[in-house]
């Protein structure tokens, strides 16, 4: 394949076909009035092959910093500690995986509507789930590199185990 056609093949698998929704637009309002500053000129989008996603508008340049958000903006850990109807329902249990506590926290913060924080992050949340890797067939597995291979594996097996 010529070089020619690798750009033509490389112009339609990363074709932009929509710009962001409200919700993302809102998202992103609502992440600069909380000090976030969009230096890289990102933009939300939907693409034709992998769905949502984000893009620059300005070259970026080997060891850019592509995104920078404020820590306030982050649940973390001590964003769930800090949260009294988090802690109310998990005071004595730790038997839960950061993973499952992040999803009760946001479905906590969900059921607060309007006076949760967090409202314009939970309402950018793609309703369809993303394509995750580990959910593809083994035969299609097998052809990915080494290190994807080995994580799609063992979250595969995970993911057996706890469902």
């Amino acid at each position: 394949m010529g070089r020619t056609k690798r750009i033509r093949t490389r112009r339609k698998t990363t074709q932009i076909i929509g710009e962001s929704t409200d919700d993302i637009n809102v998202l992103m309002h609502w992440m600069r009035s909380n000090n976030w500053k969009n230096t890289s000129h990102i933009k939300c989008s939907f693409f034709h092959l992998t769905g949502r996603g984000i893009h620059s508008t300005k070259k970026i340049e080997n060891g850019d910093i592509l995104i920078k958000v404020p820590y306030s903006l982050l649940i973390t850990y001590s964003t769930l500690t800090e949260s009294d109807e988090f802690m109310r329902i998990f005071k004595h249990s730790y038997k839960f995986k950061i993973q499952d506590m992040l999803a009760i926290f946001l479905i906590i913060e969900n059921h607060k509507g309007s006076k949760s924080f967090w409202k314009d992050y939970i309402q950018s949340l793609p309703i369809i789930p993303p394509k995750l890797p580990w959910f593809s067939k083994m035969e299609e597995i097998e052809y990915f590199p080494k290190e994807l291979k080995e994580m799609c594996v063992i979250c595969k097996s995970n993911f057996k185990k706890v469902g």
